[in-house]
């Protein structure tokens, strides 16, 4: 794992607000969520409601699934992959 992506889950984890280089993690207190985006798109979300859910951003990966957007994913235990540049999550082509 790169250490951006370790910078990253350590920010989500602790509820923090940060700008990586080109992934930000910003936590609202509101609604309990941690957004993380990459050059400025959100491409997840995770719930610090007691059931801690990632949650990726499938219309963005499936526009922009890039080696990065997916090495971020991947970092936070989503299922990402690219197949025949294609999206893929959980198995299922976006």
């Amino acid at each position: 794992m790169r250490k951006i992506e370790e910078n990253m889950l350590n920010a989500i984890w602790n509820k923090l607000t940060v700008n990586l280089s080109n992934t930000s993690v910003h936590y609202n207190e509101h609604t309990q969520m941690s957004l993380v985006r990459l050059h400025g798109n959100l491409i997840a979300t995770y719930k610090h409601d007691g059931l801690y859910k990632y949650k990726a951003n499938a219309a963005m990966f499936k526009e922009w699934a890039t080696t990065t957007t997916r090495s971020r994913l991947r970092a936070m235990g989503i299922n990402a992959s690219i197949k025949g540049g294609k999206a893929v999550i959980d198995g299922v082509v976006l």
